[in-house]
């Protein structure tokens, strides 16, 4: 065998101490799906505490890989999400895998993004909506459906923006955020996801761009972060007003990008979505999204038996 296969948990001290501070697992925070505070709002969505099966590659004695697979149940990914592979670059993802299928430290089947696999078909593809914030802010205005730019212009014009993150952090803006979300999406979440959320904020891992018409909040994005890629966490925009065709949403989201790039971020994900979804509310709120795009491309999404 090429590589050795070890659960992170089962790790020896200096091994750990080594691991968290290594080339790979460095890369996987870039992202902002792998940090610990992300973690723990992962298993409060999904209301269950998920086992931590991730490994760390060794070639020989040197660490060349990581993979983090937290989630229950037979297929294991990361909690809703396929798990990303992390490799050192002279790394081929491939064989990676081939030999991981054949280990199998983990008994379980693994949900996984990876290239064209040769001997085992994807399950299914995510499509991917995403903007790079390498580039200068006026291609984010070319990114723009051409119906979004008169609408992005009016909530320019018309709505006073606010950003609120650590700096400017108050419990009573804080609690006015989470209210808003709350009310608009209905929904009952519990206490623990937004004492979460509230460390994402103070921990710079969080922002949110409010908009503001005549005084009252009408619309709201929240955005997460690792320290190259952020993605589009929540939104909530005044129902009444997007029935009778008041834009509040569009100016309020495109300056999330702006703002994302302003800290640094090299890539905004917008959305995720199943090729082959049928969910009339989802799809509408993945087209909105492809709307202030640069790319949408699609991941094939395999099941490997490891």
């Amino acid at each position: 065998m090429k590589y050795k296969f070890i659960k992170i948990k089962f790790l020896e001290k200096q091994l750990y101490e080594d691991f968290i501070t290594s080339f790979v697992f460095l890369k996987s925070l870039d992202h902002f799906l792998y940090r610990d505070d992300s973690i723990k709002l992962q298993e409060e969505v999904s209301s269950s505490y998920a086992e931590n099966n991730s490994l760390a590659i060794y070639q020989g004695q040197l660490l060349v890989g990581y993979i983090p697979i937290y989630g229950n149940g037979i297929t294991q990914g990361f909690f809703k999400f396929p798990t990303e592979l992390f490799l050192n670059e002279n790394i081929n993802e491939i064989d990676v895998l081939n030999e991981l299928a054949e280990v199998r430290p983990c008994s379980l089947t693994l949900e996984v993004f990876a290239d064209e696999l040769k001997t085992v078909v994807p399950v299914r593809k995510n499509v991917i909506a995403s903007t790079n914030l390498l580039r200068a802010e006026i291609d984010f205005k070319r990114d723009l459906r051409k119906s979004y730019r008169s609408l992005v212009n009016w909530g320019r014009n018309n709505l006073d923006i606010q950003v609120f993150e650590k700096s400017n952090f108050t419990e009573a803006s804080f609690n006015i955020i989470k209210q808003y979300y709350l009310d608009v999406s209905a929904m009952q979440e519990k206490d623990r996801r937004w004492d979460h959320m509230r460390n994402m904020f103070l921990s710079e891992t969080a922002f949110a761009v409010t908009g503001y018409l005549d005084g009252t909040l009408v619309s709201l994005t929240i955005i997460e972060y690792g320290r190259k890629i952020g993605y589009y966490s929540m939104g909530a925009y005044d129902k009444v007003m997007m029935t009778n065709s008041v834009p509040v949403s569009f100016f309020v989201l495109y300056h999330s990008i702006c703002i994302a790039k302003s800290k640094g971020l090299e890539n905004l994900v917008l959305g995720y979505l199943d090729s082959n979804e049928e969910d009339k509310k989802l799809l509408n709120i993945f087209n909105f999204k492809k709307g202030f795009s640069e790319s949408v491309n699609e991941k094939n999404v395999y099941h490997i038996n490891c």
